[in-house]
């Protein structure tokens, strides 16, 4: 909650009737003027909130304050007001119920009197920019601006604007907060840097105790938790590598060579390869809790953990302090390790030449999406599949008029591309040298089992893609693709907001 505050003494009773109606938790105040007069603070002491005020020294006015609710708990951060101690500004550290459930609060008062605005927002971009680099939690940032919203066109509104845009802000107020008998203004702002999470917006008036009206926010501190979804994965904890080379050499692949059609072909080879996979690594259905952590994936701590769970067990058996102390020792140990391991990782990660290992590492291990995707099916296909029309008006080729196409070619283009028949050793060699972190497409058979079971493998595929240059054709199974949605944005709402990824099968 922000209130701007004109001439608060005279009207501190009306500012306490409105505080105790609406139970608001944070109110934020511009304007104070009190300096440190003891007699005035205690005059403005509101029963079950604590304060804090900034004022200015030595000219009349400005200056900031924060009631806070005492069930809160909250610390000043000093640090980071003399970070620009010229800027009138007074920051807040709120905390939640765990150390990712946090709030760094901000107000600030922009004044002409003080500064010219250049200078301001030198200043304010420099201490916002170093903010939303080192705060990892929600950051709000509230109070009198000075800058009316409502007049858009004007270059300082442009420059404030774009400043927010550029740290990836969102300012919140949509109202005037300043009306006059000649005008109205949005210059009293509520920005935050997760938009989501402030759920609802609105000014109050307030006639009685201000020219200023009093914009509000209701702000969601807690965490997002990552919300649970299931996956289909290869079972592999009693895979034995011998045993499926052998399970594989032994299947009768040679029934490949027994039909003429190429679907036929295709069908057989991959029934028996995808049997013999699920014989060795069945598919199973798992339960994913929680983000992805490949730092835990290391033997050393899947040993400290099997040895804390002996531990423990043994602990909750026999109840000796000796037992109970070893417990807590190799789980502290356990802490210790995963923060060394965990930030090796990012180190490692983020210096990564490699661009595409970086952007991988942010996305899907520093950024990983909280909610699973929940838009329907039909409407993404429907959505997908009709790009070409929307964008440029084009409705699909029909059967036909490719045909016609290709028959009005000269009788000479046939000869103009030719593919030769490959050999075992090009097929073997391109199956060895497949990229091992591919999506396994619909035929459900993982490029980590075909590069293992590759020397039997390649002379029936070999056979059938010959089998396919020689009539001219394509297995129809190849044609097919399973289309991953991929959200753009951290919250996508429209069909717009997914980038569709077809995934091929393997081969």
């Amino acid at each position: 909650m922000h209130l701007n505050i004109q001439s608060m003494v005279s009207t501190f009773d009306e500012l306490l009737v409105t505080i105790r109606e609406y139970s608001f938790d944070v109110v934020v105040m511009n304007e104070t003027w009190m300096k440190n007069n003891p007699h005035l603070l205690q005059y403005v002491s509101i029963p079950g909130y604590s304060s804090l005020f900034r004022n200015r020294d030595i000219v009349r006015g400005g200056g900031v304050g924060v009631y806070i609710n005492n069930s809160i708990n909250f610390k000043r951060r000093c640090d980071i007001e003399q970070i620009e101690p010229e800027l009138e500004h007074i920051w807040v550290e709120i905390s939640g119920r765990n150390k990712n459930s946090k709030l760094l609060l901000g107000v600030m008062y922009r004044s002409n009197r003080m500064q010219d605005f250049q200078t301001w927002i030198d200043k304010s971009e420099n201490i916002i920019s170093h903010l939303c680099s080192v705060w990892d939690g929600l950051l709000v940032i509230t109070g009198d601006f000075n800058i009316d919203l409502l007049r858009p066109d004007l270059p300082q509104v442009r420059q404030y604007m774009d400043m927010l845009e550029s740290l990836n802000l969102h300012q919140h107020v949509e109202q005037p907060t300043r009306t006059t008998a000649s005008s109205k203004t949005l210059i009293d702002h509520i920005i935050s840097n997760i938009p989501n999470r402030v759920t609802h917006t609105g000014v109050l008036p307030c006639p009685t105790i201000s020219d200023h009206d009093a914009p509000y926010a209701c702000i969601n501190v807690r965490i997002t938790r990552f919300e649970p979804r299931f996956k289909m994965i290869r079972s592999e904890r009693q895979f034995d590598e011998k045993a499926f080379l052998e399970d594989v050499a032994a299947l009768p692949l040679n029934l490949v060579y027994s039909v003429d059609d190429e679907d036929e072909k295709l069908e057989i080879f991959n029934n028996l390869l995808k049997s013999s996979i699920d014989r060795h690594a069945p598919l199973r259905k798992v339960k994913i809790t929680r983000p992805p952590a490949p730092w835990l994936n290391t033997d050393d701590i899947r040993q400290l953990q099997a040895e804390r769970n002996k531990l423990r067990h043994l602990a909750h058996e026999t109840m000796e302090d000796s037992t109970w102390q070893a417990f807590r020792e190799i789980r502290n140990k356990i802490k210790t390790k995963i923060k060394q391991v965990k930030r090796s990782f990012y180190r490692k990660a983020l210096s990564s030449r490699k661009p595409k290992d970086l952007w991988h590492t942010i996305y899907r291990i520093l950024h990983p999406s909280q909610k699973r995707i929940s838009a329907d099916p039909n409407i993404l296909n429907h959505h997908f599949s009709t790009t070409s029309q929307r964008l440029l008006g084009l409705s699909p080729s029909l059967p036909n008029y490719l045909r016609n196409l290709i028959n009005t070619l000269p009788d000479n283009a046939s000869q103009s591309f030719n593919l030769r028949p490959v050999t075992f050793q090009e097929v073997l060699n391109e199956l060895k040298s497949l990229r091992s972190d591919c999506s396994t497409g619909p035929d459900q058979i993982p490029v980590k089992y075909v590069k293992l079971a590759a020397e039997w493998i390649a002379s029936p595929l070999a056979h059938i893609i010959n089998h396919c240059i020689a009539n001219n054709s394509f297995p129809k199974s190849w044609k097919l693709a399973g289309v991953s949605p991929i959200p753009k944005t951290d919250h996508p709402i429209e069909s717009d907001d997914f980038r569709p990824i077809a995934i091929l099968p393997a081969l």
